[in-house]
C-alpha cells in the first residue's frame, strides 16, 4: 500500500511496474448506499410479513389477491415492497398528514427503521432496534463488493504475480490466481488473530480465514523473526518465511531547522519528548499525555499525528495544562497535525526523545515492530519504548535507546524522562546513523526483488 502516491501507474528505477487502484470510492458507496437498500429491505421484508398474515387472515376476494396468493413467495416481497415504498413517499413528501406520518414513524421504528422528523430533521437518535442486524448486513456486502472489485482489477491486469499486503486481500488474491495462474505472495504486516483493537469475533474469523487459505499462498512475507516463528507453529502450510521489515529508506544527513520548536512555538532549547503516528487505543497514549504533567520545566511533550483517540487525548491534554500552567513558563503538552511524509525526517529532528509506549495487550503489540524504530533514528532521535519483545530487543542490540517501565504510569513515565542527562542522550542519537546504514529499506528491497525472481523462474 503507497498512502502517498499519486500516479495510478510506476515503474521505479529497480524495474519494477506498479499498478495502483483506489478503492476508497467503493467504500463510500457501500456506506452509502449500503444503508439505504439494508433498510428498504428490512421495510419490504417487514411488509411483505402484514401482507402475508393478512392472505392468510381473510380469503382472496379479488384479482390481485388472488394472484398474490397463488404467488406468495414472489407477490408478497413485490406488493410489500411497493405498498412500503409508497407510504415511504408519501410520508416524505408531505402527502400523508401529520397524524398518518406519526404513526408511521411509530410502526417503522418497531423495525429499526428511523426516519426523519419533519419538524426536526437534522438532529436524530440513532436507530434503537435492528442496528446491529443492518451493520452486520452492511459490512458483508461491503467485503463482498470490496473483495470482488479487487479480484476484478487484478484479472484484468492479468499480472505474473500478485502480492497481497494483509489478511483482507488475500481473499480476492486467490481468486483472481485461480483464474491467472499468477504466483501469490501474501504479506502479513500484524497477527490478525489477536490484534489490539479487534474483538473476539473478528479475532477469530481472521483465523479461520488465513486457515483456509494457507495452502495457497506460493511466498509468505512478514515483518519480523518473532512473528515469523508464530505463523510458522500456527499456520504450517505457509511457505517459509521471508523477513521484510517495514524500514524507512535513509535520510541524508542534515541540519535541523528549528520547524518542529517553532511550530509549538518553543525556543529551539526546549527538549521534546515526541510522539509522531496515529492515537489509536491500546498504545498507551493516555498514559503518555498525562505524564506531561510531571515532566522537568525544561521538557515538553509534542503529539504530532491524528487518529480516532484524538479528541480524547486532547480532553486529557487540556486538564494537563490547565494543572500546570500557572508552574511552567513553557507548556508542558501541544499537539500538531501530523507532517508531510516527504518531510517527516525534517520535522522528527526536533525531537530530543521519541516515545513509543504501546501496551503489552495480545502477541501483535508483543511481537510488533512500528514504524518508528526507523523514522525516530532517521532523524537522529534516540528512542524511548516499552520493553516488548522486538522492540527491546532493537533498541538494546543497537544502543539507540532505553526501555520505559513494565508497569507503566505516567509519574514514571517521566521520571524515566527527567533522570535522562543530556549526555545519555548525546549517546544514544550518535548511535542511530550507525545502526540505519545497517538497516534500512535498500537492505530488504533487494530480498522483495530477489523473492520476485526466484517466483517468475
Amino acid at each position: 500500500m503507497d498512502n502517498h502516491a499519486t500516479e495510478s501507474e510506476t515503474r521505479r528505477a529497480s524495474g519494477a511496474f506498479i499498478s495502483r487502484r483506489d478503492y476508497r470510492k467503493y467504500i463510500l458507496a457501500i456506506r452509502v448506499l449500503g444503508r439505504v437498500a439494508i433498510r428498504s429491505t428490512l421495510l419490504a421484508a417487514a411488509a411483505a410479513a402484514i401482507f402475508a398474515a393478512g392472505f392468510f387472515a381473510a380469503p382472496p376476494s379479488n384479482e390481485l389477491a388472488i394472484w398474490v396468493d397463488k404467488n406468495s413467495i414472489v407477490g408478497g416481497p413485490i406488493v410489500g415492497g411497493v405498498v412500503a415504498t409508497a407510504v415511504l413517499a408519501l410520508f416524505y413528501f408531505q402527502i400523508a398528514g401529520p397524524q398518518i406520518a406519526t404513526i408511521f414513524r411509530g410502526i417503522l421504528l418497531l423495525f429499526g427503521v428511523l426516519l426523519p422528523d419533519p419538524k426536526n430533521p437534522i438532529v436524530q437518535p440513532k436507530p434503537p432496534a435492528l442496528k446491529k442486524i443492518s451493520t452486520i448486513l452492511l459490512r458483508a456486502i461491503g467485503k463482498i463488493i470490496l473483495r470482488s472489485e479487487l479480484a476484478i482489477g487484478a484479472i484484468k491486469a492479468n499480472p505474473e504475480i500478485i502480492h497481497c499486503h494483509d489478511l483482507g486481500t488475500l481473499p480476492s488474491g486467490v481468486k483472481a490466481k485461480e483464474k491467472t495462474g499468477a504466483r501469490l505472495v501474501f504479506d502479513a504486516h500484524e497477527i490478525y488473530e489477536d490484534l489490539a483493537q479487534a474483538n473476539a469475533k473478528m479475532k477469530r474469523a481472521n483465523q479461520q480465514l488465513l486457515k483456509r487459505y494457507e495452502g495457497d499462498v506460493d511466498e509468505f512475507i512478514t515483518i519480523n523473526d518473532s512473528i515469523a516463528d508464530f505463523y510458522a507453529k500456527h499456520y504450517p502450510k505457509l511457505p517459509p518465511a521471508v523477513i521484510i521489515k517495514n524500514a524507512t529508506l535513509k535520510a541524508d544527513p542534515f541540519e535541523y531547522d528549528g520547524r518542529m520548536h517553532e511550530a509549538a512555538a518553543l525556543p529551539r532549547e526546549q527538549k521534546i519528548l515526541l510522539y509522531q503516528g496515529g492515537f489509536a487505543t491500546k498504545r498507551g497514549l493516555d498514559i503518555l499525555v498525562q505524564s506531561a504533567q510531571w515532566l522537568r520545566q525544561d521538557w515538553t511533550l509534542i503529539m504530532m499525528g491524528w487518529g480516532g483517540h484524538e479528541e480524547i487525548l486532547r480532553d486529557a491534554g487540556a486538564s494537563v495544562l490547565q494543572a500546570t500552567r500557572a508552574t511552567r513558563k513553557y507548556p508542558a503538552l501541544v499537539f500538531l497535525p501530523p507532517a508531510p511524509h516527504e518531510e517527516l525526517a525534517q520535522w522528527t529532528a526536533g525531537g530530543s526523545i521519541g516515545v513509543i509506549p504501546y501496551e503489552r495487550v495480545g502477541l501483535n503489540h508483543l511481537f510488533c515492530t512500528p514504524n518508528k524504530l526507523w523514522e525516530y533514528p532517521n532523524a537522529g532521535v534516540p528512542i524511548l519504548c516499552s520493553p516488548l519483545v522486538e522492540m527491546t530487543k532493537t533498541v538494546n542490540e543497537n544502543g539507540i535507546g532505553w526501555l520505559l517501565p513494565q508497569d507503566l504510569t505516567p509519574e514514571n513515565l517521566a521520571a524515566t524522562v527527567n533522570a535522562l542527562s543530556d549526555s545519555d542522550i548525546a549517546k544514544a542519537g550518535d548511535a542511530c546513523r550507525p545502526y540505519l546504514e545497517r538497516d534500512n529499506w535498500t537492505v530488504y528491497e533487494k530480498r522483495l526483488l530477489d523473492l520476485y525472481t526466484n517466483l517468475l523462474k
